[in-house]
């Protein structure tokens, strides 16, 4: 994470906002692909009570043809996505990313199965060491040539260096093209495949629009500002996230029965979630100046609203890969169709009010996607709506607390000296006051951190 955030700070003081915004256009016209190429054959992996060979070659299989045939469209269709958008760069860019989904289909499928059999010390070897390589890569690349096409390729290490490492947990056996099972996968794989490209259009088709009918360089700023919400929740949702999934499936297959999973989960990342928005809201200003220096001061307001929306996601947190792991995907396919229609429609009638306009018209449809799950929740996991309220209760007055000091110490400590010592005060800060609530109002987590605590205390008396 720490060479993450010395990567963006790097390539954002040397790229322009057109360089960025032309690469999150290349981004998202991948971004499709990228989602189509999964086909929804890591969660079959993850959920399918019985695995086999055959099972496994079938997916790989599904995997080769797809990726192969994406790998080809994308190449051969980059010069009319460079056309469309009216961006040379983006024809380069796009060839260039195009290559992962010829590497992809080598460690799909042995992600999944790390992550079926919850083996995440490995799955987390695997990506620190891929992050490692493409962030260096990046960064040397970027002071060498300050070129916006060296990201793409670094990208292509990045990928090609997580299959290389999936390589010492699987079996060669594996590597089999075999039809014998795929009609079976693809019937499952095809409703996941199809919602998960309905929600990336739903992020993505913003910025197409954004880019065909404003400018390039907002395009940059809205992925500065959602970019900075992904880079700061990967330290939340980031490590929990992969864990849901496979341990809800695990539990719903062995017994059926999830309900009180689905409160721990709920409070577990809440009480991450909305403080995290809190602090991120109030100090917005001096993350974006320190990120990416005081050129993109234009997505300050962005981050703030995109702050709100996240927080609004908390309302169904991690709601899809809830549904997903119990094969709830037909319903999550609805939302995601309802959705995806009713975001073009509302980008097409306030793209030309402005970047803020559009964002904040996003908050209604936060509301009624997390209304949406929740009301599935329901039905589904059977919780009650006022065992949630009681959890949401709870949360929120963690999220009070802690956003009341943070903007007390913002007012108070302003001018005091630099963005990077009065974040890192008010960092700490934000961390002791998080604590003190927890402690104060006696939230679930605050006897896990206790427990873990005492153990590391035991750990060092050992060593000692």
């Amino acid at each position: 994470m720490l060479l993450q955030f010395i990567s963006v700070m790097v390539i954002s003081r040397i790229l322009t906002p057109e360089d960025l915004g032309g690469y999150s256009l290349a981004l998202g016209s991948i971004a499709v692909g990228q989602v189509l190429r999964d086909f929804g054959l890591s969660l079959y992996l993850v959920k399918e009570k019985e695995i086999t060979d055959e099972k496994v070659q079938g997916c790989f299989t599904i995997s080769i043809i797809v990726c192969w045939i994406l790998a080809f469209i994308y190449f051969i269709s980059a010069n009319y996505i460079g056309v469309f958008f009216e961006q040379e760069s983006i024809v380069v860019l796009t060839q260039i990313l195009a290559f992962n989904f010829l590497i992809i289909p080598f460690g799909t499928f042995t992600l999944s199965l790390l992550r079926r059999n919850m083996l995440f010390d490995k799955i987390m070897f695997i990506d620190i060491l891929s992050s490692i390589v493409s962030t260096v890569a990046s960064v040397i690349l970027i002071i060498t040539y300050k070129t916006v096409e060296v990201l793409a390729l670094a990208s292509v290490f990045g990928t090609l260096t997580t299959v290389l490492l999936t390589f010492k947990y699987t079996s060669w056996r594996y590597f089999k093209i075999n039809f014998r099972k795929i009609v079976v996968i693809a019937k499952f794989s095809g409703f996941v495949s199809g919602a998960n490209i309905l929600d990336e259009l739903r992020s993505v088709v913003p910025e197409f629009l954004i880019g065909k009918y404003s400018s390039v360089e907002d395009v940059a700023y809205l992925s500065k500002a959602n970019g900075t919400i992904n880079l700061f929740s990967k330290l939340i949702t980031g490590v929990i996230a992969p864990v849901i999934q496979p341990f809800l499936s695990k539990i719903h297959n062995e017994s059926g029965s999830i309900e009180k999973h689905v409160y721990q989960i709920t409070h577990y990342m809440l009480a991450f979630q909305w403080p995290f928005c809190g602090f991120v809201y109030v100090y917005a200003e001096e993350i974006i100046f320190l990120l990416y220096g005081p050129q993109w001061e234009v997505a300050i307001p962005l981050i703030k609203v995109c702050c709100v929306l996240f927080l609004i996601d908390g309302l169904a947190v991690l709601g899809i890969q809830m549904l997903n792991s119990v094969g709830d995907v037909k319903y999550v396919l609805s939302v995601s169709v309802i959705m995806t229609l009713m975001r073009i429609t509302f980008v097409m009638i306030f793209v030309k009010f402005g970047l803020y306009v559009l964002v904040l018209s996003f908050i209604p449809l936060a509301i009624i996607r997390s209304t949406l799950l929740l009301y599935r929740y329901k039905m589904f996991f059977k919780v009650s709506f006022l065992q949630l309220f009681i959890v949401y209760r709870l949360n929120a007055g963690i999220a009070i607390i802690t956003f009341m000091i943070c903007n007390l110490s913002h007012n108070l400590f302003k001018d005091f000296s630099s963005d990077v010592i009065q974040l890192a005060f008010a960092a700490l800060l934000f961390c002791l006051s998080w604590l003190i609530a927890l402690s104060m109002l006696k939230h679930p987590l605050k006897e896990k951190i206790t427990e873990l605590y005492r153990k590391v205390l035991m750990k060092i008396s050992s060593v000692g």
